[in-house]
C-alpha cells in the first residue's frame, strides 16, 4: 500500500533527518557531569521505577530545554507496562499507603532530581512528599503525581545533556553527560608546521581539549604508564610531568595542579587541556586572530648521547672546543679518515649514524677489542625507531 503525504510534510520530515545528520559530529565528545545511586525497597514498586527510568534513558535536552517528568515517562497505565505499587493516601485524617497503578515512580524521580542538582542543573518544578520515605533524606526527594505534581529542570549548559539510566538489583544509576559537538574551526602550528590531531580536538568550557598521545607524538615527547601509582608520565627533554586521570591533576617538581575541565578517557584516547600541558613543559601557546589559529613554540629539546662508556674510552666527548678539536683520529692508523664527533646525530627520537663513518668505526673499535655489548653499534647504519628501544606499547592513552 503506498501511503500518499503532504508536501509540506514530506518537506518537514527530510529537513528534520538532514539537521540530526548534519549536527552528529563524527568525533563527539561527552562529559560525565554528575552521577547517582539510590537503594530502593525490593518491593512492588521496584518494577514501576525501573519502568519509569527506561522511559527516561537516553533523553537529550539541549541547551535551554526544559525536562518535563511526566511529559517522559507519560501516563502510568498497565498497557504502558507499569503495575500496582504503594503509593500515600490522606485518608480519614491521616496518610496510609494503598496500592495503586505505578506506585513507586517517585523513586525514580528521586534519583533524577539528585542527579540533576549535583550537575547544577536549573530546578524549575520540584514537591516534596508529605511525609518522611524510607529510602532517601527528608528534603532530597521529589515527588510527581500524573497531572497535577510534576518534576521539571532546565539545561542551563551551553551543550546538550544526555540522560543515561540503569538499575542493578534494587539499586537506580542516573548519570547526566554533557555533549561537546563544538569542534575548534581553527588551525594548529607547532613552529610553523601543522599539527592534525586523532581523535579531533574540541572544545569545552571555552578550553581547547586534545588527544595526549597524539600530542606527543608531535612534539617529540614520551609518555609511559606506571600501573602502580596508576599515572600517565610525560617527558620532554628534561622537563617530566604526572598526569593523574583518577584526579584529573598535573604534578611537577612535586607541586600538584588540578586541571579543569577534567581529564577524560574517550574511546581509550586521553583527552586534555592542551594549554596546561604545553605549558608545563615551559612551553608556549598563544592565539592568531588574524590568521585564526593556536601556534605552539616548545623549548629545543637536550642533546642526548648515544654514546656508551666503552665508546668514551675511545672518543673524547671533552676535547676543548678548537679548530683543531673538531675531530678525533687514533695513533695507530692516522690515513684513516677521522671522525668527527658531529657526525653522532639524535633526530626525531631515532638513532642514527652517517654511513660514511659506520665502517671505520667499527674498524676501529675492533682494533681496541673493546666489550662484546659494543657490537650495537653494527646496526646504527638503519635507523633505530622508539618502538625498538623500549618494547612496551603504551595503547592506554
Amino acid at each position: 500500500m503506498i501511503v500518499s503525504l503532504p508536501l509540506s510534510k514530506l518537506i518537514m520530515g527530510f529537513l528534520l533527518v538532514f539537521t540530526f545528520w548534519w549536527a552528529t559530529p563524527s568525533e563527539a565528545y561527552q562529559q560525565l557531569i554528575s552521577e547517582v545511586d539510590l537503594t530502593i525497597p525490593a518491593d512492588s514498586g521496584l518494577h514501576n521505577a525501573i519502568k519509569a527510568g527506561n522511559y527516561i534513558d537516553d533523553t537529550i535536552l539541549n541547551p535551554g530545554q526544559t525536562f518535563s517528568f511526566n511529559q517522559t515517562v507519560g501516563r502510568r497505565t498497565a498497557e504502558r507496562g507499569f503495575v500496582r505499587g504503594g503509593v500515600f493516601s490522606y485518608v480519614n485524617g491521616r496518610w496510609v499507603t494503598v496500592q495503586s497503578i505505578g506506585g513507586g515512580i517517585c523513586r525514580t524521580s528521586t534519583a533524577l532530581h539528585q542527579a540533576v542538582e549535583k550537575a547544577g542543573l536549573h530546578i524549575v518544578e520540584r514537591h516534596l512528599h508529605s511525609v518522611p520515605v524510607s529510602y532517601t533524606a527528608r528534603g532530597t526527594d521529589a515527588t510527581v503525581y500524573w497531572g497535577q505534581l510534576d518534576y521539571k529542570f532546565r539545561n542551563n549548559k551551553a551543550n546538550p545533556i544526555r540522560i543515561d539510566f540503569s538499575s542493578r538489583e534494587n539499586i537506580l544509576n542516573f548519570r547526566l553527560y554533557e555533549i561537546y559537538t563544538q569542534e575548534p574551526a581553527v588551525t594548529f602550528k607547532l613552529n610553523e608546521e601543522i599539527l592534525t590531531f586523532t581523535p579531533q580536538a574540541v572544545v569545552v568550557q571555552d578550553t581547547i581539549m586534545v588527544p595526549l598521545r597524539s600530542l606527543m607524538e608531535q612534539i617529540d615527547g614520551q609518555l609511559s604508564w606506571h600501573p602502580d601509582s596508576k599515572k600517565i608520565v610525560i617527558v620532554y627533554g628534561e622537563q617530566e610531568l604526572q598526569l593523574s586521570v583518577t584526579n584529573s591533576s598535573l604534578e611537577k617538581d612535586n607541586t600538584t595542579v588540578p586541571l579543569s575541565p577534567r581529564v577524560q578517557i574517550v574511546e581509550g584516547h586521553t583527552i586534555v587541556p592542551l594549554r596546561e600541558i604545553i605549558e608545563s613543559l615551559d612551553g608556549q601557546v598563544y592565539w592568531d586572530a588574524e590568521q585564526k589559529s593556536i601556534h605552539i613554540t616548545m623549548p629545543p629539546l637536550e642533546s642526548v648521547s648515544i654514546i656508551s662508556p666503552d665508546i668514551e674510552k675511545f672518543i673524547d666527548l671533552d676535547i676543548e672546543e678548537s679548530a683543531e678539536a673538531e675531530s678525533v683520529t687514533t695513533d695507530e692508523d692516522p690515513e684513516k679518515e677521522p671522525i668527527d664527533k658531529n657526525n653522532l646525530l639524535i633526530e626525531q627520537d631515532e638513532l642514527t649514524l652517517k654511513e660514511d663513518h659506520v665502517p671505520h668505526l667499527y674498524e676501529e673499535l675492533e682494533e681496541q677489542k673493546l666489550q662484546p655489548d659494543i657490537e650495537l653499534f653494527k646496526d646504527l647504519e638503519q635507523p633505530l625507531s622508539p618502538s625498538e628501544l623500549d618494547d612496551e606499547e603504551y595503547d592506554f592513552f
